[in-house]
């Protein structure tokens, strides 16, 4: 048990020791960390190093990333309006997009929506869609402006709409269908 306590206290006292090369009666050379008469001490060269190269589409420190520019002024979901509700029983919602200037298809650029935060299908190159069967329920919209490599252009300030659909419960509804009463037998 000394003996290991005195390997581990040797192990950890330097990591950089210097090393010594002497040559022994019989001819073998010895490399050491102790210096011994008509030793020679070694200068070890620096160890190598590497710099990790960046992830891509990751960043440890978002707000230093440079923008990228975008070729476009503005964009805004004009259609459904910030806190519309919507009452479509099939669950159907148009979305409008304004760009200025306008969509540059030719350069690759499309459009992405995105329903609570999450891309809702893939990019496209119009500036409007129609969502279908969609819950009844709050929405937020937001849709950004990507270029051929899906590198994000410019980004839309985020809509809230509601959408309501009528339940079949509802006794009034012209969706609830009364079941006809059978005729007495005689």
């Amino acid at each position: 048990m000394k003996h290991f306590m005195v390997l581990l206290i040797l192990l950890s006292a330097s990591v950089q020791a210097d090393v010594y090369k002497s040559v022994n009666e019989d001819g073998e050379i010895i490399f050491s960390d102790q210096p011994t008469p008509n030793a020679e001490r070694i200068k070890l060269p620096e160890l190598p190093t590497y710099k990790a190269l960046p992830v891509p589409g990751f960043s440890s420190s978002p707000n230093t990333a440079a923008p990228v520019a975008s070729p476009y002024d503005s964009v805004k979901i004009i259609a459904p309006e910030n806190d519309a509700t919507i009452r479509d029983n099939q669950g159907i919602v148009r979305v409008e997009v304004a760009l200025e200037p306008p969509l540059m298809i030719k350069q690759g650029h499309k459009i992405q929506f995105y329903l609570n935060g999450e891309p809702h299908g893939t990019p496209i190159g119009t500036t409007s869609i129609s969502f279908s069967n969609l819950d009844r329920g709050s929405y937020t919209l937001s849709t950004s402006v990507v270029d051929a490599s899906g590198t994000v252009l410019m980004t839309s300030e985020p809509v809230v709409f509601h959408l309501h659909r009528e339940s079949t419960l509802n006794p009034n509804s012209p969706l609830h269908k009364p079941k006809p009463m059978p005729l007495p037998k005689s």
